[in-house]
């Protein structure tokens, strides 16, 4: 994700520890976890099959949502999927002939209660959140329903289909995401069979980003599981991602001889990550997974020293179907299906693909299916 999102408005910044599994705190000697391999394996490859197109709902007539508006409230547009994913609704609305307008809070809560206002006041007919905390803007969330605008919670939240704004709340009237447990539950699993079950981990969290719960539940999963396998916990907040980690990983590696693998919250933070890594002088003892499929991180997978892993989501997909999601708000239809596929990507799933063409890493069988469930040619 990506993505594929707020931190340094979410209050006090915390530093977990996890607790550590199993007795072998060593992570590199002693006894493996042969189960928790096992597992892992089947965890990986169940989804690393080549995604295929599934209507999310019943057919609709985009042409009559031609004229219509979506406002997009983005917490911060530094980060890559979101960018990618506003960039990629524009261009969509532009041909069907939705007008689609973009906030960037940049982190700051005013900003995003503001970007919520613009589009109550400019009547807008759908709002996109995007990486919003929903706590923040919960007021002006409500003032949207008085409004009578529906709002979509897009790449933000665990998807439940049978609780309020499927699993986004009921300020929400529906949303667009992944299964990002599984997600949290595949890194884990990358660093477990890399090291036969004899993982000490390193997880940069970044608390308060909105997707965080689910993706560290599906970690501890695994490695709570691996009784071969050690984790430890550092938070850095999205703002300092690009000045704090890098030398958290630095130091981490000179204090532990035994850490094996750094996994992080998002692929964003692993681009600084496997710069630490290599800067420590540890490319062949460490290595670095993470979420979201990006092409910067999957540019850095595709070399396969350090960071070896990089699943996630289609940012166009994740687009399409906000769009989707959009035009049946617009149209007086009920939600869809919210749920866009994980895709596990490694090294050698990417060393034949230029991984700057989204399509060429996740395929582009919802392009021809979105056009045909809209009526389009």
């Amino acid at each position: 994700m990506r993505s594929k999102l707020v931190t340094t408005v979410v209050g006090t910044v915390l530093a977990l520890v996890l607790a550590a599994c199993g007795q072998d705190a060593g992570g590199t000697s002693g006894k493996g976890d042969a189960e928790a391999v096992k597992a892992a394996k089947a965890e990986i490859e169940a989804a690393s099959a080549a995604l295929t197109f599934t209507p999310p709902g019943p057919p609709l007539d985009a042409a009559k949502a031609r004229g219509k508006s979506i406002h997009i409230v983005a917490v911060n547009l530094a980060v890559p999927i979101l960018a990618h994913v506003a960039k990629y609704v524009e261009e969509l609305g532009s041909e069907l002939g939705i007008k689609v307008t973009v906030s960037n809070a940049e982190d700051q809560v005013t900003g995003m209660q503001q970007g919520i206002q613009v589009a109550i006041n400019g009547k807008a007919d759908v709002i996109a959140i995007l990486g919003v905390p929903t706590d923040l803007v919960r007021d002006k969330l409500r003032d949207a329903d008085k409004a009578g605008i529906p709002v979509i919670n897009v790449l933000n939240n665990p998807i439940d289909l049978k609780a309020p704004g499927q699993g986004a709340g009921p300020e929400f009237w529906a949303s667009v995401g992944t299964d990002l447990e599984l997600g949290g539950r595949l890194i884990a699993s990358k660093a477990v069979l890399d090291t036969d079950g004899k993982a000490n981990v390193l997880f940069v969290d970044s608390e308060g980003l909105a997707p965080e719960p689910p993706v560290v539940k599906g970690i501890k999963q695994v490695l709570d599981a691996c009784k071969g396998c050690t984790l430890q916990t550092k938070n850095v907040p999205l703002a300092d991602w690009g000045t704090q980690i890098t030398p958290l990983v630095v130091t981490s590696i000179r204090a532990n001889p035994n850490l094996n693998y750094i996994i992080t919250l998002f692929d964003g933070m692993a681009i600084f990550a496997t710069a630490g890594v290599q800067q420590a002088g540890a490319v062949s003892k460490v290595h670095v997974v993470s979420h979201n499929g990006g092409s910067a991180a999957l540019a850095l997978v595709k070399q396969g020293d350090v960071f070896t892993a990089d699943p996630g989501v289609s940012e166009e997909w994740s687009a399409w179907a906000t769009v989707d999601q959009a035009m049946r708000a617009m149209l007086g239809m009920q939600p869809a299906n919210p749920l866009v596929p994980y895709l596990y990507l490694d090294t050698a799933a990417v060393k034949d693909i230029d991984v700057t063409k989204e399509r060429d890493v996740y395929g582009d069988s919802f392009i021809p299916g979105f056009r045909k469930l809209w009526g389009l040619k």
